[in-house]
């Protein structure tokens, strides 16, 4: 299982990236093929199956392994790769993730 931080770190990343697509949490659930509930628990740093956070990370266009990079540059680098780069664009309010560091 994995550590407290590490679903913390999770959490966040998975709240950033359905925050870049502009999707509730409902859409989210839709395009993975889970439960809404589901979305919600990962969200809250809740433990959850990776089968069902790998369905996650596919409907976002990341890897399962983008998520457990304790680098604060795999943020960076999904987001580079989401294209949003438009400072003022949906991201513009977030400025670190729960532990303090981001990007």
């Amino acid at each position: 299982m994995a550590s407290l931080a590490t679903r913390k770190r999770i959490a966040w990343r998975v709240r950033l990236l359905r925050m870049a697509q502009d999707w509730p949490r409902a859409v989210l659930a839709m395009h993975a093929g889970v439960a809404p509930l589901v979305v919600t628990a990962v969200e809250a740093g809740e433990p959850v199956d990776l089968l069902l956070l790998d369905r996650i990370a596919r409907a976002l266009g990341v890897l399962l392994t983008d998520f457990y990079d304790d680098s604060d540059w795999a943020v960076v680098k999904i987001l580079h790769r989401e294209g949003d780069a438009d400072p003022s664009g949906p991201l513009a309010f977030i400025e670190s993730d729960p532990d303090g560091g981001g990007p």
